[in-house]
């Protein structure tokens, strides 16, 4: 396997030049300190102390893992030092995706700042009220105290159904909030339903469903360009699935070695990966971007799929534990289609699959390991 880009080479460009991009992968990493301190409260009297050279803490979690806790954590805690009406944005945010807490009278380095009196009697009535009259539901709206300071606890689930706020839909992705518009708002109200894009109902009539026209036609209504060797290529699912497999392989170099009586070859990428990857970016697409396409460039030391849509459930996969993030079809049909055609396997994250193949050649490094990233608008994999 090749070298990985690094920076010494910012302005190389691609051997198969499409679209030059640098997506950096960024971690969230705002909250470790504090959930490390935490910690340290919670269990200085038993003697269990962080074991920072040793990477463990309290004997069974590492270092590793409080910080992708921490990095969780920052997606679902919001610390405002006063209440605004304007924070309902947040809590609309919040119910639409995962739930989370939201602290009034906490800054955002955890000081706890306090609530006179008065102003808490007053928000622990208004805030409740607000919160039902804009959504029609409940949080819970609980007074703490800290050091004496009074601050303010309210915690939203997650909605069944999309929630607005005077006719606009908020979601918290990562560690900030955004409005939803456009395709994102349709998928999402297609998801809340328990419905994927694949299962929506057409108007071919049913005469004409035979097998043969039917796969003709899905096939032809979930197309996917390709911008391949400065020229787009438009086609079936499975037709692009072979034609970019073969394309990455006449464009990437395959080595040799002599060992004992036969020729071991040495791709550049585990052949494996490059497939499920592919794969991957085929079925979990999002098919709802009108004019958006998925893309392959190759670049001398590197190739990057680039794929429209996020991660299904608005997470951000850098943030995430790549070996155990659960597998979560946008597209289940489709992924049905690839899984009895053997192009995928009905079980298990494609993410585990691609490591595996990495670290199953010989000649396999940490830094050569494939890079995850979403802006949340789209899937970046870097080989």
């Amino acid at each position: 396997m090749k070298k990985k880009w690094n920076e010494k080479h910012p302005d190389k460009e691609p051997r198969v030049k499409v679209c030059a991009k640098e997506h950096m992968n960024m971690t969230e990493m705002n909250v470790f300190h504090r959930v490390l301190q935490e910690y340290m409260d919670q269990h200085s009297q038993k003697g269990l102390f962080p074991v920072l050279n040793g990477t463990t803490i309290g004997g069974n979690r590492t270092i590793a893992e409080l910080k992708a806790q921490s990095a969780m954590e920052s997606q679902v805690v919001e610390w405002k030092e006063s209440w605004q009406d304007k924070y309902l944005e947040w809590i609309c945010g919040y119910a639409n995706a995962q739930g989370g807490t939201l602290y009034i009278g906490i800054d955002d380095n955890d000081n706890v700042l306090g609530l006179e009196e008065k102003i808490v009697k007053k928000l622990l009535e208004d805030i409740p009220n607000k919160i039902t009259a804009a959504f029609g539901m409940t949080c819970d709206v609980n007074l703490r105290t800290k050091d004496k300071k009074k601050y303010i606890q309210i915690e939203v689930k997650k909605s069944k159904l999309p929630l607005n706020l005077h006719g606009r839909y908020y979601y918290r992705t990562g560690s900030v909030k955004k409005e939803i518009t456009g395709f994102e708002l349709t998928e999402f109200i297609i998801k809340s339903t328990g419905t994927s894009y694949d299962e929506m109902t057409s108007d071919i009539p049913r005469e004409k469903l035979t097998f043969e026209s039917l796969r003709k036609r899905y096939l032809k209504a979930t197309r996917l360009s390709l911008a391949l060797d400065d020229a787009e290529y438009t086609g079936g699912l499975i037709e692009l699935y072979d034609s970019t497999m073969a394309f990455i392989k006449n464009n990437t170099k395959k080595g040799w070695r002599k060992d004992s009586d036969k020729r071991v070859e040495l791709p550049d990428y585990p052949e494996r990966a490059l497939e499920e990857g592919l794969v991957n970016a085929l079925i979990h697409r999002s098919y709802l971007q009108t004019g958006a396409h998925s893309q392959v460039d190759i670049y001398d030391d590197r190739i990057v799929i680039t794929n429209p849509g996020g991660m299904f459930d608005g997470s951000e996969v850098q943030l995430l534990d790549i070996r155990h993030v659960p597998s979560k079809l946008r597209n289940p049909i489709l992924a049905d289609v690839f899984g009895r055609m053997r192009l995928m396997e009905r079980r298990g994250s494609g993410f585990k699959k691609i490591l595996d193949a990495y670290e199953a050649e010989e000649r396999y490094k940490e830094e050569l390991k494939p890079v995850f990233y979403t802006d949340g608008y789209n899937f970046f994999l870097t080989f």
